[in-house]
């Protein structure tokens, strides 16, 4: 007796975890229907079809310009960001199609354009991208990636952005980062317990195409990029009294110096 209501108990058993195992599956391919769905509703946005039509004349997919986030930066003081938020802003794809109205940001530590498309946060392949230009505050900053001689003959393809730009000269500004790690070594030591982001700004003029030169935002450095008119230009920024504190400042001197006859 004990033995047949032993038999007909791990019968009734085995049927609910079969029910239970059934009710598991059809759970998992309803969600698999939704994410599936979701996915195709997301690749829709008009980003999205921007990108795709953008890669069209390439021969490739959207997917073949970007690369998986990195998200190393975490617990990190400070950003490796310019700007820290999201902001709207425009890529120049390969084939100079340009994909408008995405939420972009620059990595200017590790200098790639990264971008939220779809609410995913996607970092671009810097070779497909050779200019971007991003909206802060309603005003509008252009980058453009530009190949520069660091040490003979070492050539970095950098993102630079466009202060001035004309046939006789240029000024760029690269607004990058550079990653201070901890150096704290205990409660009756100074230094920092964090690992912290902080500014690192590179100020570079560029003469006739010729390669650019890295210089310093103040009268001197400037004064000495343009040695060959520099009695002129001296008198210009005395004149109108011109002071170097942020990289627009010199936007009148280049001006002035790209109108002397040469």
């Amino acid at each position: 007796m004990h033995r047949i209501i032993f038999l007909l108990v791990a019968l009734c058993s085995m049927q609910f975890l079969i029910a239970q195992s059934d009710t598991s599956d059809d759970s998992e391919t309803q969600e698999a229907t939704v994410t599936s769905d979701k996915e195709r509703t997301l690749s829709n946005s008009p980003q999205s079809n921007q990108l795709n039509d953008a890669m069209v004349n390439l021969g490739q997919s959207s997917s073949t310009m970007v690369q998986r986030f990195d998200q190393r930066y975490q617990g990190v003081k400070g950003s490796p960001y310019w700007p820290e938020q999201w902001t709207k802003g425009s890529l120049m794809m390969k084939n100079e199609k340009w994909v408008k109205d995405v939420k972009i940001k620059y990595n200017s530590y590790s200098d790639q354009v990264v971008i939220l498309l779809d609410g995913i946060e996607k970092a671009m392949i810097n070779n497909m991208v050779p200019a971007f230009e991003i909206n802060v505050e309603g005003k509008n900053y252009k980058f453009e990636r530009i190949a520069r001689e660091v040490a003979p003959p070492l050539i970095a393809h950098e993102y630079y952005q466009v202060i001035y730009k004309s046939d006789r000269i240029s000024f760029y500004f690269q607004p990058r980062k550079k990653l201070i790690k901890a150096d704290y070594e205990g409660a009756y030591k100074t230094g920092n317990p964090y690992d912290e982001f902080q500014d690192d700004l590179h100020y570079f003029i560029g003469k006739n195409d010729s390669r650019l030169k890295r210089i310093k935002l103040n009268k001197r450095a400037v004064l000495k990029a343009m040695e060959d008119r520099k009695s002129e230009v001296k008198a210009f920024m005395k004149e109108n009294k011109i002071v170097l504190n942020q990289p627009t400042d010199l936007i009148p001197v280049l001006k002035f110096y790209n109108q002397i006859e040469s």
